[in-house]
């Protein structure tokens, strides 16, 4: 695997760490950026998502995302311990692997895992109230990434699982255009 590739993917699980350690009880039926999850629902689509690659990746595991997403704190550690042991165990991340998203290099495959904790963190972090900064090289790949692969419209994204690319102001910070890309408003709130 890239040495990039496990770097963000690093990089992104230490940033996001401190918005997963901030979710209280009371913040799991909260509304998210994504229109259909709460807090709860957001939490348990990222560790099946990080339960997912770490079984793609390098075999079974013993974990239940639903599980986790109770108490969400302690299911990112737990999910995304395995999920980074998963990489760090990957050597050829050209090797093309089945997921089931469809057939892709491991690499791409973590560079999908991790844009999905990135967006999603960014989604937590909205709906909680608190700041969340990813490492800018992270975000930066992400984006040129997700640009090279989907266009902005939506007929580009026909069966996937956000909006269109909403439109930034020009001193966007590299986080917001990020969620823009994947059909946020940057400006979301849960009030509004």
């Amino acid at each position: 695997m890239s040495a990039q590739v496990k770097h963000n993917a690093h990089a992104t699980v230490v940033a996001a760490r401190p918005v997963w350690e901030a979710v209280a009880p009371s913040d799991l039926p909260r509304a998210t950026p994504c229109a259909l999850w709460d807090v709860q629902d957001l939490a348990e689509h990222v560790f099946g998502g990080l339960l997912l690659a770490t079984e793609t990746l390098s075999g079974a595991h013993e974990l239940d995302a639903g599980q986790l997403a109770a108490v969400p704190a302690t299911g990112f550690e737990s999910a995304t311990l395995l999920f980074l042991q998963a990489v760090d165990r990957v050597q050829d991340g050209e090797v093309r692997i089945h997921t089931r998203l469809g057939e892709m290099t491991r690499d791409a495959f973590v560079r999908l895992i991790t844009a999905d904790l990135l967006v999603h963190t960014w989604d937590l972090a909205k709906a909680i109230g608190v700041h969340f900064q990813p490492p800018l090289d992270a975000a930066h790949t992400t984006l040129d990434d997700s640009r090279s692969r989907m266009g902005p419209d939506e007929a580009s994204r026909e069966g996937l699982p956000f909006a269109g690319a909403v439109d930034v102001l020009a001193d966007a910070t590299p986080t917001d255009r990020l969620a823009a890309w994947f059909g946020r408003d940057p400006n979301w709130s849960e009030s509004a």
